[in-house]
């Protein structure tokens, strides 16, 4: 399965470690250049909408943020030319011992799942697909955020693509939300990917932070709240009936 890294040109130090890690697996590999959003102009950053990104998300999105959406974005059209599965990774990625034989067997079920997270995180509510070579396939009742490393089909990342016409998440959360995209999200544990500390010099910035909101906005986002997780709700009972594959 062809492998991915995003990283900007001029993250010399990122692409370097990158590098070193997969070419010490055996791994061959190819750089997408990046977008940094607080200095390109690429065309992708003006798909940005501010409004509906406040009304989604509580606040307007960080230059990072778009740039790291269109990064995304060239990696899934990279996935489309192909027209086969790849490993998409952010360079400041750990692989973890299990890394190989994780990839080995995302290799064998990424055409038919489409989308397999990689990516350490937090317990989220998921159902077990099966069982193999010690691994366990779950599907996401509440997928979690964060973009590290995932498999994806060509499948997929046409429909990825199709529904990033406008950015109006984070793109770890439009990922996420696939009551919105409609593609069943699956990870594969235990987890064979981590953040490095070379993730500490983030270029997206911090995501944390408090920003006023007027009383309209609140009400606006509890609605949109709300409707999220009623489609959520819906999408996986559709998933358990065997009505979204």
């Amino acid at each position: 399965m062809k492998i991915l890294v995003i990283s900007l040109p001029e993250s010399a130090e990122r692409r370097q470690s990158a590098t070193g890690k997969l070419t010490t697996l055996g791994l061959s590999f190819e750089f997408i250049d990046g977008i940094n959003g607080s200095t390109s102009r690429d065309p992708l950053l003006k798909r940005y909408r501010e409004r509906e990104f406040i009304l989604n998300y509580g606040r307007p999105a960080l230059p990072g943020e778009l740039g790291c959406y269109a990064s995304h974005y060239l990696a899934w059209q990279r996935c489309i030319e192909l027209g086969e599965p790849v490993l998409v990774l952010e360079d400041d990625f750990k692989p973890l011992e299990n890394f190989m034989d994780a990839l080995a067997l995302c290799e064998q079920h990424i055409n038919a799942q489409g989308y397999i997270r990689l990516e350490t995180t937090g317990d989220k509510p998921a159902s077990t697909v099966f069982t193999q070579d010690g691994f366990t396939l779950v599907k996401f009742l509440k997928a979690p955020q964060g973009a590290l490393c995932y498999a994806i089909s060509p499948s997929v990342a046409r429909i990825f693509v199709a529904r990033s016409q406008t950015f109006d998440y984070p793109v770890d959360v439009f990922v996420r939300n696939f009551w919105y995209h409609k593609v069943p999200l699956f990870g594969l544990k235990p987890y064979s990917a981590t953040a490095s500390k070379i993730a500490v010099k983030s270029y997206i910035g911090s995501r944390r932070g408090h920003y006023p909101k007027s009383l309209g906005t609140r009400l606006h986002r509890s609605a949109r709240k709300l409707k999220a997780l009623l489609k959520t709700g819906i999408e996986n009972l559709r998933y358990k009936l065997g009505l979204r594959k």
